[in-house]
């Protein structure tokens, strides 16, 4: 199997609270070179109360997706997530000085960063203003992390400036959205 498709079904699995298949999948796409399964991985050993491990795990996976970001933010990131407040706040004021230093676009690891940190409306604001270099940030509004951003007054909007909601209107939502009789998305 591709391990870009490995990595994905351990990010279902992990999203599903399936740590031992999320686990063995991520590892399978690690041993095949495929980097990025460091981001999962980290959840994962955050899951099992690793958070040494999460935090290197998410260093690596974070440095993998990060060209052209300064080393430290890698670091920087992975100990905002699974560290203190301290931690998480400093991470935050890192990821807005890149932004604000940022012409063109954006890396999509910072509004994923964002979301991972806590910072939901701003990571959906940094989004839909300009285009992002990869999905990623994808990811982070679907984990579980992401539900606080599904569930903010502003998602309706967002929903609708990125092309989600003409692709609902045409496909049908993604489980646990649901159109309103106003017209607008909210999801659970």
């Amino acid at each position: 199997m591709l391990p870009n498709g490995l990595n994905l079904r351990g990010w279902l699995y992990e999203f599903e609270g399936d740590a031992v298949n999320a686990r063995r999948v991520v590892e399978r796409a690690l041993d095949l070179g495929f980097a990025t399964s460091h981001l999962t991985l980290a959840f994962i050993e955050n899951g099992d109360g690793n958070d040494a491990k999460a935090i290197a795990a998410m260093e690596s996976g974070f440095t993998a997706y990060g060209a052209g970001l300064p080393a430290e933010t890698s670091r920087i990131v992975a100990e905002g997530v699974f560290g203190d407040e301290v931690a998480r706040r400093r991470a935050v004021g890192h990821v807005e000085s890149l932004l604000a230093s940022r012409t063109g676009h954006t890396p999509a690891t910072l509004p994923y960063a964002l979301m991972i940190l806590g910072e939901p409306a701003r990571a959906l604001e940094v989004i839909q203003a300009e285009p992002t270099w990869s999905g990623i940030w994808e990811l982070s509004l679907w984990h579980p992390r992401g539900l606080a951003a599904r569930r903010l007054p502003q998602f309706a909007e967002f929903a609708r400036r990125v092309g989600f909601a003409a692709a609902w209107d045409k496909y049908g939502p993604p489980d646990g959205c649901r159109k309103t009789k106003g017209g607008d998305y909210v999801c659970d």
